[in-house]
């Protein structure tokens, strides 16, 4: 079970009606809770060998068929299994784990190229800076707080304003991603991660499109209601390293697709701010978000979210 906080500091400074620039430091709180990580021996062919390692033991081996007397335990062959990772594969206990760190920072500016009474028209770009903790090669419960590879953003802010307290938007994303040296497992499977080699390899990792469309409702000057659609496609990741090595386990499945949407309602003092100069301007969001489909590692999921912004 995965607990995840996530907060956003943002500074941003208009330099004139239509050009802004920024940065976004992210900070996250993770945690792996391993309820409990056991092997199912109950329909095992081979057990603990009880004899190991004593006077006449007649294999030599931990392990033996059961049919000669190797022996189904859970907590035995559990024990076995975490001692086996740590000792012969270099790995961490599979335990619960928990860690928090800055993730990767963003600089950028945002251009509003186009305006009238209808049409808000943006440009946005920037550059993810590889300042977060990667994934760790030899913990299997951990995540990463960052890619570990600079990349370059753009961003196109399309909104439509004709309706009377509605807005259309439609944003195109492009993240594209630049060369990094990382060290990882080497497997051939992606569905098999454990492995005893391990190699610092140059990784470039696959670019990310995404398309938005969404609309926000105003139904009074404080309450707004949202539904949001989002389409993502990742490329694969492209490995390169000791001339001669597959490193196709690593790039396979490292693409995917996924499709997203999220509804929120949203309680804002902003435009009460504008109006008055007085008070605490913020945002108050809660939201249900579904990725309802997907490729290759995105899994179904849900959750409720509740964002909180304050602007100073």
């Amino acid at each position: 079970e995965y607990d995840i906080t996530e907060s956003e500091f943002s500074y941003r400074y208009g330099l004139t009606d239509r050009l802004t620039i920024g940065i976004i430091i992210p900070y996250y709180w993770y945690k792996t809770d391993v309820k409990e990580a056991k092997v199912d021996t109950s329909n095992a062919t081979l057990g603990i060998n009880p004899d190991f390692g004593q006077p006449g033991d007649p294999y030599g081996v931990p392990i033996i068929p059961v049919s000669v007397g190797g022996i189904q335990n859970d907590d035995l062959m559990t024990a076995f299994m975490q001692d086996l990772l740590v000792n012969d594969f270099g790995y961490e206990r599979i335990e619960t784990w928990s860690d928090s760190g800055i993730g990767d920072i963003k600089i950028g500016g945002r251009y509003q190229y186009f305006r009238n009474d209808n049409w808000r028209l943006a440009f946005t770009g920037g550059l993810q800076l590889p300042t977060g903790q990667i994934d760790d090669p030899d913990n299997l419960m951990d995540l990463g707080f960052g890619s570990g590879a600079y990349a370059l953003l753009f961003n196109f802010n399309n909104d439509y304003t004709a309706f009377q307290n509605l807005i259309l938007d439609a944003t195109v994303r492009y993240e594209l991603y630049l060369p990094a040296e990382e060290t990882l497992r080497i497997t051939r499977d992606p569905n098999s991660p454990i492995t005893p080699f391990k190699e610092e390899v140059t990784r470039d990792f696959g670019d990310i499109f995404e398309l938005e469309l969404s609309g926000d409702y105003s139904f009074s000057k404080f309450f707004s209601f949202g539904l949001l659609y989002q389409f993502g496609y990742g490329w694969e990741d492209n490995i390169s390293g000791t001339p001669g090595v597959d490193y196709s386990g690593l790039e396979d499945e490292s693409g995917y697709t996924e499709h997203i949407y999220i509804v929120s309602l949203t309680y804002s003092t902003i435009s009460s701010f504008v109006e008055k100069g007085t008070g605490i301007p913020f945002v108050a969001q809660i939201a249900y978000r579904n990725r309802f489909a997907g490729t290759d590692n995105i899994n179904a999921s849900q959750y409720i979210g509740l964002n909180l912004i304050a602007y100073f």
